[in-house]
């Protein structure tokens, strides 16, 4: 089966594709700045962390927001699917 995604999706895709890429580049900043001999509590250590932490965080609510989503419309599939069941039997469909 072939999965299309929209242009919603696509953009959420690209979204989070660069959100990961940000990370990934914070990440490597502070590696190279700590081998360089920086100290743990220099300012820009410091400064590079706080980013990063903002773009895993940032990363973070969008993984809860798309769990939620596909939870959602999970759980309203069933509904229906439960509300067509009841309603055939009823009506001895």
């Amino acid at each position: 089966m072939i999965h299309k995604h929209g242009p919603k999706e696509n953009k959420q895709m690209r979204s989070e594709d660069e959100l990961l890429q940000k990370i990934e580049d914070k990440r490597n900043q502070l590696l190279s700045a700590t081998l360089y001999g920086k100290c743990l509590t220099d300012e820009d250590i410091v400064q590079l962390s706080q980013e990063l932490d903002i773009y895993i965080v940032r990363f973070q609510q969008q993984m809860d927001l798309q769990r939620k989503k596909h939870s959602l419309s999970y759980k309203g599939v069933t509904q229906n699917e439960g509300m067509i069941h009841a309603f055939a039997g009823v009506h001895g469909m």
